[in-house]
């Protein structure tokens, strides 16, 4: 029934679209149907979004909807009603401040790209480190999962189970050590000799018993040696948080533009290249400033300006 409905009346919406053209042309010329009004251009957007998702249907993708943009349709009611005059002035500012809007979306997207194209240099791998945990020994008063959570002092009969790795042992293979305090996961650098004793006496690098120095213990006054290495797990956020290629440090950069979580970002790269911790720190806040108040404020001028000339204009 509601589907008979929908196609009744999207086939109503399409037939005075269709006379709209037919009476006025279609965008050829200053007072054709598609520019003489910024609602004929929403009521087509509206209209081409419709022929999308019948068309993704009728090639078995079920289940994507472009509906809520068809309530878009009720700003052409709203207009008729004084109190929401306005709302035509703005619409009609978006469509003439398009071409300058396009503008300042273009010089931010070529800001984030030069930006992640140098990110790639730095941080490509970076984000995958992650500091894991080692097996321990522990006293025979001393409960744990192997004790099953029991504090006994039977000295004549402990046993603890201990799992051995060795060095054919994957990286995989080790629980990800998690602490107690933000941002929870440690990430790290990994790095090797490239001369005799190069890292061997530096206190900022351990040893670990795979023959790769680490720094898991750095800035952690209470890290006890030989507990913890560096090892290549994945990356976070499902995968998806890393500046490995050009999309991955895109969409990073992309949360620094819209000051969402931006704060994980600069956490992790300041972990997993501690050498330029604070590199990072100014790079981050340099991205945001630059491209989140900057652009938003360039975005803002530009509508506003456009909007007061329509308003005089009108």
């Amino acid at each position: 029934m509601f589907d008979v409905v929908e196609y009744v009346l999207t086939g109503i919406f399409a037939l005075e679209i269709l006379v709209g053209i037919t009476a006025l042309g279609f965008v050829n010329g200053p007072t054709t149907w598609l520019r003489i009004s910024a609602m004929n251009v929403l009521d087509f957007c509206i209209m081409l979004s419709i022929i999308v998702e019948n068309t993704l249907e009728a090639l078995g993708y079920w289940g994507i909807t472009t509906l809520p943009l068809r309530f878009l349709r009720m700003l052409t009611i709203l207009t008729r009603f004084k109190m929401f005059s306005g709302i035509r002035t703005i619409l009609t500012t978006l469509v003439v401040g398009g071409t300058q809007m396009l503008t300042v979306l273009f010089v931010l997207i070529f800001f984030l790209i030069i930006i992640s194209t140098l990110l790639l240099t730095f941080l490509g791998g970076s984000f995958s480190r992650r500091c894991v945990v080692l097996d321990q020994f522990n006293g025979p008063c001393v409960s744990d999962f192997s004790t099953g959570w029991a504090a006994s002092c039977d000295f004549m009969d402990w046993q603890h189970s201990k799992q051995t790795y060795s060095l054919d042992t994957p990286d995989s293979d080790f629980p990800v050590m998690i602490e107690d305090f933000y941002p929870f996961e440690r990430w790290c650098k990994l790095q090797s000799n490239i001369t005799a004793g190069q890292y061997d006496n530096n206190p900022n690098y351990e040893l670990d018993f795979k023959g790769r120095y680490h720094t898991c213990g750095v800035g952690r006054p209470n890290y006890q040696p030989g507990t913890e290495m560096c090892v290549e797990v994945e990356n976070p956020s499902y995968g998806f948080s890393h500046f490995d290629h050009l999309g991955g440090s895109l969409l990073n950069l992309a949360q620094g533009t819209v000051s969402d979580t931006f704060y994980d970002i600069i956490w992790r790269s300041a972990l997993s290249e501690p050498q330029a911790s604070a590199f990072f720190l100014v790079a981050g806040l340099l991205v945001t400033l630059l491209a989140s108040w900057l652009m938003l404020g360039i975005f803002v001028a530009v509508v506003t300006g456009t909007f007061q000339v329509r308003s005089r204009l009108s």
